[in-house]
């Protein structure tokens, strides 16, 4: 058969064969009016005929003039799918039959199936097809003209060195010892206590993007960061990402699926792995704004500190302003929210549920240089009693992220970067305050000029 699924031939040889070994018996006005539904689809009325063929499918599937007319109905009343299906049963039975092979090819060639198409038709190629059946071949060579082709791959990537400092790369508190809640100890915080360093880091990505079909792709992407501090090593942070998942357009929506992969390295160990999935659906109201929506499930796992494993289930929507010929400027706001939840339940106190908004806005000055700004807020509520303070803890971060990117040639980007994280918390220990200042140079590669 034609590159089809063999379970669905399989069942149009039973169809037939069932047709073979059980011939039905039904009376006279029984019997399928074949002359009265092809009068219907010559007059355009499709469905009309359908309903008439569909009462005797049962007893006629298998049988040639009969399959032949129920597939041109469901061919005219945009099933395309069932009526592969029924001109699959002509061919086997009949596959001298020239209309069901080019009604065939006519349906693979709408779905871009260029080899289902050349194997419908080569048995055609010396054979007289008559004024009408010439017309059909012409207009199966039309349809596969008037298809764009396939987008070939398209890749892209960057290289990105930077050098700065980070007033606190502990994330830590400024005191050295804090008192504990509802108590008169205290606890000396050690090496997590706030500690400025001097900073430098070294990032890759690679972006791919492959059209399989009319409306679906295939897409990957794939970035490694490695983080250093002058003096602190021992809170050196590196990160490596993958994601490889199919996107499929439906109508002005688009939605896709992803694979994701994480692994963390945390001073000189590997700290993290994760795995999980992602959907995504964006859904454009024009060519002005956009809403996108996420929902994504990942598995941490930590060798070495096993009782941190977790699951974090996270979804959210934002919508997309891009810039207009009317506003230069570009805008996105969202919110999101889901829930960490730690796999040992010994441990339930650092499970949290978590929401957030979000905010940015990016402004060409001109060809060469842009600013944008971004801003977060997010609330964590941990739903059992901190192990330290007997509290249940409570905590609101306010991150900005402010960048300037200045193109000094085609590829090449300087970007200096300021971020601020201010972490509010019911307990000492996670409150802190954080700013970082990074001058970046950015070299960047494609396959095709953007």
């Amino acid at each position: 058969m034609i590159r089809r699924s063999w379970s669905k031939t399989v069942l149009a040889i039973l169809v037939f064969a069932g047709q073979l070994l059980c011939p039905p018996v039904f009376a006279e006005t029984q019997t399928p009016r074949l002359d009265e539904a092809q009068r219907l689809l010559q007059a355009g009325q499709a469905e009309q005929a359908l309903t008439l063929l569909e009462r005797d499918w049962q007893g006629y599937a298998g049988q040639a003039d009969f399959d032949y007319l129920l597939g041109t109905a469901l061919l005219q009343t945009g099933r395309s799918e069932p009526a592969l299906f029924a001109f699959e049963r002509v061919l086997i039975v009949a596959p001298d039959h020239l209309d069901a092979r080019l009604q065939s090819a006519l349906i693979y060639a709408e779905r871009s199936d260029a080899p289902a198409v050349d194997k419908l038709l080569q048995p055609l190629a010396n054979q007289p097809l008559g004024a009408a059946r010439q017309a059909w071949l012409d207009k199966i060579r039309a349809v596969f003209a008037a298809k764009p082709a396939l987008e070939p791959l398209v890749w892209q990537g960057h290289l990105l060195a930077g050098l700065g400092w980070d007033s606190n790369v502990t994330s830590g508190p400024g005191l050295g010892i804090l008192a504990l809640t509802n108590s008169s100890s205290s606890v000396a915080v050690g090496k997590a206590r706030q500690d400025d360093d001097g900073v430098a880091q070294l990032a890759a990505g690679l972006t791919l993007r492959k059209q399989i079909g009319d409306d679906t792709w295939l897409a990957g992407n794939a970035n490694v960061r490695q983080g250093f501090n002058y003096q602190r090593n021992d809170v050196n942070v590196g990160y490596g990402n993958l994601d490889v998942g199919v996107i499929r357009r439906a109508g002005q929506d688009y939605y896709g699926a992803s694979l994701l992969t994480q692994g963390f390295r945390f001073g000189d160990a590997f700290y993290r792995r994760s795995l999980g999935g992602r959907l995504n659906w964006v859904h454009p109201f024009s060519d002005q704004t956009r809403l996108n929506g996420y929902f994504q499930y990942i598995d941490l796992d930590y060798p070495v500190y096993s009782a941190n494993n977790a699951a974090r289930k996270i979804g959210g929507v934002s919508r997309e302003h891009p810039a207009t010929p009317e506003r230069a400027w570009s805008f996105q706001y969202g919110v999101y929210g889901g829930a960490e939840d730690m796999k040992n339940m010994a441990y339930n106190g650092y499970s949290y549920d978590v929401w957030g908004l979000n905010l940015a806005a990016g402004l060409p000055v001109n060809a060469d240089l842009a600013f944008s700004v971004a801003g977060l807020f997010e609330a964590r509520h941990y739903l059992g009693r901190d192990s330290l303070y007997f509290i249940h803890r409570q905590e609101q971060q306010y991150s900005l992220v402010a960048l300037a990117d200045y193109r000094l040639a085609d590829n090449w980007h300087v970007m200096p970067q300021y971020n601020y994280i201010r972490n509010v918390s019911n307990t000492a220990l996670w409150d802190y305050e954080r700013h970082a200042f990074m001058l970046q140079l950015r070299w960047e590669f494609a396959n095709e000029k953007r």
